[in-house]
Order: C-alpha cells, then sequence, then structure tokens
C-alpha cells in the first residue's frame, strides 16, 4: 500500500467534492403524472427544481459525485489500516507544502509593476483593472492565491469567497495566440477535474483585438450573483460599523 499515492488521491478527491452539488437528486411525480426532479439549493434546504433540457448534465454530475464518495471511502478504510505510516508520510507532506508556500511568498518578478487601489502590484493593466473593481465592489479576492490540482500548482487569477462559496476568476487575455490557448486548454481541463467549471464557480473574462469590456465583465459578474444589491449593502455596512469603531476608539 502507498501512503503516498493515497493520500494525494483523497485531497483531490475532496478539492472535488468540495465543487460539487449539493445533497442528491430527488424524483417527484408532479401534476398529471408528469416526472420532476429537484436538488437542495446552495446552503439551503429548499428544494430546486431541475428544468429537463439541464437533467442530463445533472445527473452525470451526481453520478460522478456518488464514484469520488464511494472512493473516498474505500481509501479512509485504507489508511486507517497502517495509522504510524500516514502520520509519517502527513508530516512529510505538511513540511514539504510549508517549503512551497514559503517559496511562493517570495517577491515576484518585474512584470508585476502595476498597482491596485488595494495597493498590490499586478502583472497587467486588466488584471488591475479587475482587481479595482472587485475593490471598488468590496468584494474579498485573493490575488494568484495557490490551488493544487493532481499535484500541480496552478494560481488563479483572483479567488474569490462569496458568502461562503469560493468562485474563481481567470482573465484570458491572449486567446487569439494559439500557444495560450491550448495552453488555457489543458488548464481548464485540469479545473474541470476537481469540479471548477465555467458559469458554476468560474468566471472567465476576455478581451477582444486587445481591447476590454468592463461593461461586459460586470454583467458576468452579475449573472454568477457575486455582485447584487445585497452583497453591496452589507459591504456597505460592515465598512460603516468598522469606521465608527476606529473613531470610538480615537
Amino acid at each position: 500500500m502507498n501512503v503516498l499515492l493515497l493520500l494525494q488521491e483523497r485531497t483531490r478527491i475532496q478539492q472535488a467534492l468540495l465543487h460539487s452539488p449539493p445533497g442528491h437528486l430527488v424524483y417527484h411525480k408532479g401534476r398529471y403524472g408528469a416526472q420532476q426532479y429537484t436538488r437542495p439549493s446552495d446552503h439551503k434546504r429548499v428544494q430546486k427544481y431541475i428544468r429537463m433540457k439541464d437533467l442530463p448534465q445533472m445527473e452525470a454530475r451526481y453520478r460522478e459525485k456518488a464514484t469520488l464518495e464511494a472512493r473516498l471511502r474505500e481509501i479512509e478504510k485504507l489508511l486507517r489500516a497502517d495509522p504510524k505510516e500516514v502520520k509519517r508520510v502527513k508530516a512529510q507532506l505538511q513540511r514539504e507544502e510549508r517549503n512551497l508556500l514559503e517559496t511562493l511568498r517570495k517577491p515576484h518578478s518585474a512584470q508585476y509593476r502595476h498597482l491596485t487601489l488595494r495597493g498590490e502590484y499586478v502583472a497587467s493593466k486588466s488584471e488591475a483593472l479587475l482587481a479595482d473593481y472587485l475593490y471598488f465592489h468590496h468584494i474579498p479576492y485573493e490575488y494568484e492565491q495557490p490551488l493544487f490540482v493532481r499535484g500541480v500548482c496552478y494560481h488563479p487569477d483572483f479567488t474569490l469567497s462569496i458568502h461562503g462559496v469560493t468562485v474563481y476568476v481567470e482573465h484570458l487575455g491572449l486567446l487569439d495566440q494559439p500557444k495560450y490557448a491550448e495552453e488555457w486548454k489543458k488548464k481548464y481541463q485540469q479545473y474541470q477535474s476537481i469540479g471548477i467549471h465555467e458559469g458554476f464557480n468560474l468566471i472567465c473574462t476576455r478581451e477582444h483585438e486587445g481591447a476590454i469590456n468592463m461593461q461586459e465583465i460586470d454583467h458576468q459578474f452579475r449573472d454568477m450573483g457575486v455582485i447584487g444589491k445585497n452583497w453591496d449593502k452589507i459591504a456597505v455596512r460592515d465598512q460603516e460599523r468598522i469606521r465608527r469603531r476606529r473613531e470610538k476608539k480615537k
């Protein structure tokens, strides 16, 4: 039994399950005997109806979830058979991860020279626009936060936390270049392998002939629910509460 491989596989499965749909599909017999399917809404107990045209895709995602959960139970059973070896390998992996993260925290190269309103340097003017857009709307984000996929470290342009849900943002500025487009295709396939899908928990912004359209990007964020009245009100209220606290301390 190779404990290291099992632990790595378990991590991949756990990451994929984080992005899996909640609960399970439920079959209902609707009016006039019509078939209806529902699933739990995200972070709610309310059932959400699934349109018949979306049913094949949802069924495939739930089948994938069931397969991953079954494999995870098998791995846990195998790991329980040798707890000492598991503990030793875990300690080794933690040391390696700490060393890697320390390396990643070192200053970037000179290409990171565009300063954002939040006071950090990013790689391009388009990324600076996106960072300022998120900052203006009070959306918490991390720039190029490491994301480990099957032992490979990627750096999504922005990692957002929206109502407890992780949403990734990738800006694709050079898709008209074949090499860039091919590299993105391979990267997106890796994202999909752990449950990151465009339109679900990934926003891909694009440029057209070197130009960026912020109105189009604004629509993308609003369609995904990242920007909305309720979120803006909450963010502004929190900022106001922090400001009042600081004034009291003075």
